[in-house]
């Protein structure tokens, strides 16, 4: 009895450790990517996973991570980032352990095999996760207390490519939203002279825009 409790105790501490690790590493180190960000906290997971294996690593990853999405303000990715993590996880240790037993080079595999994973399921989570058609429909029942919209890195497609977003923007217009447009970003996707709709804007007005905002919703 005494044994599994000492056992449990240093699981649990290695977890909690590998997880604040996680989190300071994804909070802390970062770069943010339109609706999402990148990080160094998969740097930990994996070194988790390697020093921990799959059962322990898993969890430490998972909560590290989307304890991250919810101090940073992606609430909404908490539950997919917990299980995209936990199973990049899975995969790392399943090539090292199974695959190649447990060499560092089989680590390293499972950590390009675990990352390329996340790519993929982070991708298809944005695709299920964000209409922004239906996001934009949406945004009239939110009355008075909507008063702008930015569009900001690939976001400016939907002010200059016809089709229910750009018909949904003009919507909001007309009744009085302010529609911000990055120039900066028009013109990298070239597209300045196409934008149907709102005003060509510079990051000193988005900037400003966000810091006056009560509340700001990322699609």
């Amino acid at each position: 009895m005494q044994q599994s409790k000492k056992v449990n105790v240093r699981y649990i501490t290695f977890t909690a450790v590998m997880a604040a690790l996680v989190f300071v590493f994804t909070f802390t180190f970062k770069i943010p990517l339109g609706t999402g960000y990148t990080h160094l906290g998969d740097m930990m997971i994996f070194l988790a996973a390697w020093l921990l294996g799959g059962k322990k690593a898993a969890p430490a990853a998972g909560l590290g991570a989307c304890l991250a999405d919810l101090a940073l303000g992606y609430a909404a990715w908490m539950a997919p980032t917990f299980i995209i993590k936990c199973l990049a996880v899975a995969i790392c240790c399943l090539i090292a352990e199974k695959a190649m037993h447990r060499s560092l080079l089989g680590y390293g595999v499972g950590a390009v095999a675990g990352g390329a994973f996340q790519i993929g399921a982070y991708t298809l989570a944005k695709v299920l996760m964000y209409d922004k058609t239906y996001v934009l429909t949406t945004l009239p029942e939110l009355g008075s207390h909507l008063w702008r919209v930015i569009l900001i890195n690939g976001g400016v497609t939907l002010a200059a490519t016809p089709g229910p977003a750009l018909e949904a923007l003009q919507r909001l217009a007309a009744d009085g939203v302010s529609v911000l447009v990055c120039g900066t970003c028009l013109t990298h996707y070239g597209l300045l002279e196409a934008k149907a709709v709102g005003e060509t804007s510079n990051m000193l007005d988005i900037v400003t825009s966000l810091d006056l905002a009560d509340k700001i919703i990322r699609p």
